[in-house]
């Protein structure tokens, strides 16, 4: 195992898959584009730490909440002080079918939320006020920092032994008999081969751009922009709020800011270099706040700007799901004629742990366990 496993992307899925490789006992060395690790949509997200949520439940199969599950005790695990001082989820709905029905899922898959009584929840939450609810559960779900879980991954794969550089802009690969066997890189205008035993494209957004430059397209593999609405200060003291009708509105409050996201609010791109001003998005962003918290959407003495976060869907009968989804994807290139290449698509940043253990499932397979020193 002299020849290194290069992992491609410094987000949560290239970080975690680091890891898991190192402490099997692989020599790993992963390469990041950009200045600083996770600096993309990995940083960018809700920080919403979920063990089931509404699209889960309601939308997609146990399997992805079971896998929600174990990848949330894993990261809780590996950085527990990464979940902020805050009440547990509080969800909400102004339709009591889809409450009930929410219910229901919950105790299938061993989850027991607690009814709250409306009354007692707009007491302690001045900003429910007015606002049209027609039920209210608490659930385990946390807000946590994304940055502080990277932080961690990275610490602990440096301190197993894995090597990580930044700013490695990879420009190519060296072929022999259908394997990679080196990564042409750029670093400051300088040219450089490292040479490879095994390539995992952990890239997100620049995936299918990576296979690319390998000389694979794999079409099922889309592109799309996705925008969270970013307010200062808090909307809220101190719960976390998702609506379980259709458009799904989370409001997720962190130490010094309030991140919104919708349901539906995403737009295909041709490349992760396009991305568009949108104002619909703000607007739909907007809109979201204002239905649940119509008391105080109209305040102006908030600052409002809105994240767009590049993420990726897969469409693929050999992947896990079909359609966008939480879901994440392992995928083999052996039938495109490169035997020593997989892409790892994470659906979600709490998937991440499960989507690592997949592909070192997929590597022990193909490259023989290495023998640990005594």
């Amino acid at each position: 195992m002299s020849v290194p496993i290069v992992v491609v992307g410094g987000g949560i899925a290239g970080l975690m898959v680091t890891l898991k490789l190192v402490q099997a006992g692989y020599r790993v060395v992963l390469l990041e584009g950009h200045s600083c690790l996770g600096a993309q949509s990995s940083t960018h997200n809700h920080g919403w730490l979920h063990h089931s949520g509404r699209f889960y439940l309601l939308l997609h199969g146990m399997e992805v909440v079971h896998q929600c599950q174990a990848g949330a005790r894993e990261l809780l695990a590996l950085a527990p002080h990464c979940v902020e001082p805050r009440q547990g989820a509080y969800l909400v709905t102004a339709a009591p079918e889809r409450a009930h029905r929410y219910i229901q899922r919950c105790h299938e898959v061993g989850l027991s939320p607690h009814e709250v009584s409306l009354k007692t929840l707009r007491e302690r939450e001045p900003a429910l006020q007015g606002a049209p609810l027609q039920a209210a559960f608490g659930v385990s779900d946390r807000p946590f920092v994304p940055s502080v879980v990277l932080q961690v991954l990275y610490t602990a794969a440096v301190q197993a032994g894995a090597e990580v550089r930044c700013g490695i802009i990879v420009r190519g690969f060296r072929f022999a008999a259908g394997r990679i066997i080196g990564v042409k890189c750029q670093h400051n205008g300088s040219l450089e081969e490292i040479p490879t035993s095994f390539v995992v494209n952990a890239a997100g957004a620049w995936s299918r751009g990576l296979l690319h430059t390998a000389g694979l397209d794999v079409p099922d593999i889309r592109l799309f922009q996705s925008s969270l609405l970013v307010v200062e200060p808090p909307l809220t003291a101190d719960r976390m709020l998702l609506s379980l009708d259709a458009q799904g509105a989370t409001i997720v409050p962190h130490r010094t800011r309030t991140v919104v996201g919708v349901n539906g609010d995403a737009r295909p791109l041709e490349a992760p270099e396009e991305m568009p001003s949108d104002h619909a998005s703000r607007n739909i962003l907007i809109g979201a706040v204002g239905a649940l918290l119509p008391t105080i959407a109209g305040r102006q003495h908030r600052k409002a700007f809105v994240w767009t976060c590049r993420k990726t869907e897969f469409v693929c009968s050999r992947t896990h799901a079909q359609g966008r989804s939480p879901a994440y994807a392992v995928l083999d290139h052996s039938a495109e004629g490169v035997s020593n290449l997989l892409t790892c698509l994470p659906g979600k940043f709490t998937t991440a742990p499960v989507m690592a253990a997949a592909v070192l499932s997929a590597m022990r397979e193909k490259l023989p366990l290495p023998l640990r020193r005594r």
